[in-house]
């Protein structure tokens, strides 16, 4: 439990014994859980067992997670940004899709009413044409009436 070698200078040499490092001498496998440092930082401790010449240690190496836990704050951050920007996109893609299709829409709707305006003027103009000669053909017909007419009240009196 003696404390061989450590980055703080001060803590060399102290003693120190817990459940982690019994753990580990009692089992001779690895331990590993996070522990919470008097200054309050979060750290990660990996407890291994070390045979040196006949005698067993336990090596204790501390990491701090600071680093690796910001790593991943930019990354659930770039990932979340990533998210919002495919979201954007597939409503923007949405309303260009709706939009074309009500563009095309439109176009069938004034393609068909230009049809019907091209038959409506064909039909006005084949009534106008159809109308001129019935028209020269009544007045040909009421001329020939009166004529026959005529000719009878004359034949008559």
């Amino acid at each position: 439990g003696k404390t061989l070698l450590h980055s703080n200078e001060n803590l060399i040499g102290r003693q120190m014994m817990d459940d982690f490092i019994k753990a580990v001498s009692e089992k001779g496998e690895p331990v590993y859980s996070y522990i919470t440092l008097g200054t309050g930082e979060k750290v990660f401790v990996l407890n291994y067992p070390v045979h040196i010449k006949g005698t067993e240690r336990i090596g204790r190496i501390a990491l701090h997670t600071y680093p690796s836990e910001r790593i991943v704050r930019q990354a659930m951050l770039q990932i979340i940004s990533i998210v919002v920007i495919i979201i954007i996109l597939w409503i923007i893609g949405y309303f260009f899709i709706r939009a074309v299709n009500k563009t095309e829409h439109i176009k069938a709707m004034l393609a068909e009413k230009e049809r019907l305006a091209a038959i409506g003027e064909m039909a006005s103009v084949l009534a106008h044409e159809i109308r001129n000669p019935l028209g020269s053909i009544k007045g040909f017909a009421q001329y020939l009436k009166d004529r026959t007419w005529h000719r009878r009240q004359m034949s008559l009196t």
